[in-house]
């Protein structure tokens, strides 16, 4: 996916009913990506 694709999918993300979910989702990806940053 191009770069500006994604940009444009996380805006209509943002306006869309379903943002709590997005956000819980990017909460846990980011968690997830510091816990396997801080085990290396």
């Amino acid at each position: 996916m191009a770069q500006h694709d994604l940009i444009d999918y996380c805006v209509k993300a943002k306006t869309s009913r379903f943002t709590p979910v997005i956000m819980l989702i990017d909460t846990a990806n980011l968690l997830q990506s510091c816990c396997s940053s801080n085990i290396r």
